[in-house]
């Protein structure tokens, strides 16, 4: 497999800025590395979360779009 990709992850209003956001990122880092290895994880992101997925180790891969009437981004980790 040459990469995978992660969809949406939610957390609940009363959750946010709790850090279940970021744990939850990094147990789907340790799934997809057990059962595809190191491959690349790519995500489309609200565009008002990439500081959050870049200090997950996400860049940004393409420009801002229109995804569900809402600004996104595309982005790709290289590294788990």
């Amino acid at each position: 497999m040459d990469e995978v990709s992660i969809g949406r992850v939610i957390v609940a209003d009363a959750a946010r800025g709790t850090g279940l956001g970021r744990q939850l990122m990094l147990r789907a880092f340790d799934a997809v590395k057990e059962l595809y290895g190191n491959v690349p994880v790519r995500i489309s992101a609200q565009a008002y979360l990439k500081d959050f997925y870049e200090s997950l180790g996400f860049a940004a891969v393409s420009e801002i779009y229109l995804e569900d009437d809402m600004p996104h981004i595309e982005m790709l980790k290289i590294n788990l």
